[in-house]
């Protein structure tokens, strides 16, 4: 695992683990908890864009050090095909993955509110955003057949168990299915056909 991998997983887990914090000392859906959950977004998406000009700097510096490809930067070439480089190469994965997590997190704040919160803690939508941009691209995908998977499974045992359709709550499931993702992420890439499939 790199080691943005590795701040990754490290920012999941953190976060987990004052999401957690804050419902004990709050209760679910508390302002303190909503608080700690948009708290652990914006401080994942600034560490993360942090950490990706500090390598896009690096880069740079690289080019710039070696004879031969100094020459796709300026003073003999414009910025365009660096900048090209490092966004995909760098930023592409994260870009992607938090449009997706706009886009779902918006979608299950929307349909919470329609049917007056009965799906969500007021917090969750923020979970969900955070896992998915966390995670990058494709890995996000993953993150939602996993979280899929896992509310299917829970939801059948507990429909055998109680011979009763009940309503699962994944407050707690959304950090963790994100850090296990994130592995099953980090061990799909070695494949190539994963990646194929989804870059």
């Amino acid at each position: 695992m790199d080691w943005t991998g590795l701040i990754s997983l490290s920012i999941i887990l953190v976060v987990w683990g004052t999401s957690l914090y804050a419902e004990r000392i709050g209760g679910r859906s508390s302002s303190r908890a909503v608080r700690f959950a948009q708290w652990g977004l914006w401080g994942g998406l600034f560490i993360i864009i942090f950490t990706f000009a500090y390598l896009s700097r690096e880069q740079f510096l690289i080019w710039q050090g070696s004879e031969l490809s100094k020459y796709l930067l300026p003073p003999y070439s414009g910025f365009g095909y660096f900048g090209w480089y490092v966004y995909r190469h760098i930023w592409a994965p994260y870009v992607l993955s938090a449009c997706a997590g706009v886009l779902v997190a918006c979608a299950a704040a929307y349909a919470n509110r329609r049917r007056g919160g009965v799906f969500f803690e007021a917090e969750e939508p923020y979970f969900i955003a955070f896992g998915i941009f966390m995670i990058g691209h494709p890995g996000w995908i993953a993150y939602l057949i996993l979280v899929l998977s896992a509310y299917l499974l829970i939801s059948c045992a507990r429909f055998a168990v109680s011979k009763r359709a009940e309503r699962v709550s994944f407050y707690r499931f959304w950090l963790p299915c994100a850090a296990l993702a994130f592995a099953l992420k980090m061990y799909l890439v070695r494949y190539g056909w994963y990646v194929d499939l989804f870059m």
